[in-house]
């Protein structure tokens, strides 16, 4: 209330007063740009969050998940204005996705090109997020971890409809990273094959390492479902590439998912050659064996 002070003064404290709380102020303000019966408040709340400064910047990069539109785009104009350049990997894919709001695409477009100085073309950023997207995946760090190891990473919390911090180790931190920037990646041109490989390991990847491997393969994720929906040709690809790449968490993800997806077809070889859930039952790592025999027992062959 009192961002919205007449005196100056007011509302001068009232922003070193929030810049006192850190991120724990991004929440309830967010909570604003998502009321639309305060849409008179909404040019002095993105005012307030560009005034809290970089503290602001890690739980806004996490709002650029909610699905509420009007959210997005104010958060995107806030972090254009910010001028931190460790955001700029989570607008660029903002700018060409077909699924993207309008208005969304052009406050990404704005954003960008004061970032860097220039608007850089669809090929150039798919070519970057992919290099990022596989440099995280294979363990660049995303920050500095803290003496225990652990990160606090930021990330859209659905059922409680804002932000939240959650500590993971730095290895975690990283493959989500990685699975954002893949599935940005992928939303620009689903027919790629490099791009989906890059996106089915990195969802497998995360997914098995965030539960624990000696978990089951959660499946409820909206990533895990669109992976379902690719059918069996792209995860039995997708597990070829994750067992060359020694990703092999994202392996044994990919089977289990072929157990859920697939028919006893895939324990049938046409050439000669064992069919990988097959073949990998003769792989050194023990979990990957063991989910390959799960699966071809799921399946049934009779045959």
């Amino acid at each position: 209330e009192r961002l919205e002070h007449p005196s100056a003064v007011t509302r001068q404290v009232a922003i070193h007063d929030l810049q006192q709380l850190g991120t724990s102020a991004v929440p309830p303000l967010l909570a604003v740009l998502g009321d639309a019966n305060r849409t008179d408040s909404h040019v002095v709340i993105r005012a307030a969050l560009v005034g809290l400064g970089g503290t602001a910047a890690k739980p806004l990069v996490a709002a650029l998940q909610c699905p509420d539109a009007a959210v997005r785009w104010q958060v995107v104009e806030v972090l254009g204005r910010l001028k931190r350049s460790n955001v700029i990997d989570f607008l660029l894919g903002m700018m060409f996705d077909p699924q993207e709001d309008p208005r969304v695409e052009r406050a990404a477009i704005e954003a960008v090109q004061r970032l860097v100085g220039s608007r850089p073309t669809q090929h150039e950023v798919e070519r970057f997020l992919y290099q990022r997207s596989r440099d995280f995946l294979h363990g660049q760090p995303v920050e500095a971890d803290d003496l225990e190891g652990r990160v606090a990473f930021w990330e859209w919390n659905e059922s409680a409809q804002t932000v939240l911090a959650a500590a993971h180790s730095a290895e975690q931190a990283s493959l989500i990273t990685a699975r954002r920037l893949a599935s940005d990646l992928y939303l620009l041109d689903p027919e790629n094959v490099d791009y989906r490989r890059l996106f089915v390991v990195s969802v497998l990847e995360s997914e098995k390492r965030l539960a624990g491997l000696d978990q089951p393969l959660e499946r409820g994720s909206v990533d895990c479902q669109t992976l379902a929906g690719l059918g069996v040709e792209a995860l039995e690809d997708g597990l070829l590439f994750a067992v060359r790449q020694k990703h092999l968490a994202a392996a044994t993800g990919a089977v289990e998912l072929l157990g859920d997806v697939g028919d006893e077809k895939l324990v049938h070889s046409s050439d000669g050659r064992p069919r990988p859930l097959v073949k990998y039952l003769r792989h050194p790592d023990l979990r990957l064996r063991m989910a390959c025999l799960d699966t071809i027992m799921k399946l049934d062959p009779q045959r």
